[in-house]
């Protein structure tokens, strides 16, 4: 996702102050940012591309804000990923 175009991707909804809306595969979705805006003032495209769909798939959204420069951003991806890892394996 993101709010400028990319190859395979297209127009899906909108960032607009603290909300991001969008439509995916005919359900819609929006989420309200509780602290900062999404984008600077007005409204911006959402761009959005879906990889190759494979059996027995599932759609996860997740989020998270930190400094990508911190080490929280790091220990919060770890993180993740080992719970991603734990869930693959059917441990979660």
């Amino acid at each position: 996702m993101s709010y400028r175009p990319f190859p395979g991707a297209s127009v899906a909804g909108y960032f607009e102050g603290k909300k991001l809306q969008f439509e995916w595969n005919g359900d819609l979705y929006e989420w309200i940012s509780m602290d900062n805006p999404f984008m600077p003032a007005g409204k911006w495209a959402a761009y959005i591309w879906q990889a190759d769909t494979l059996p027995n798939t599932y759609v996860s959204v997740g989020g998270f804000e930190a400094d990508p420069n911190s080490s929280d951003f790091a220990n919060k991806l770890s993180q993740i990923q080992q719970a991603r890892k734990k869930f693959q394996a059917g441990k979660y």
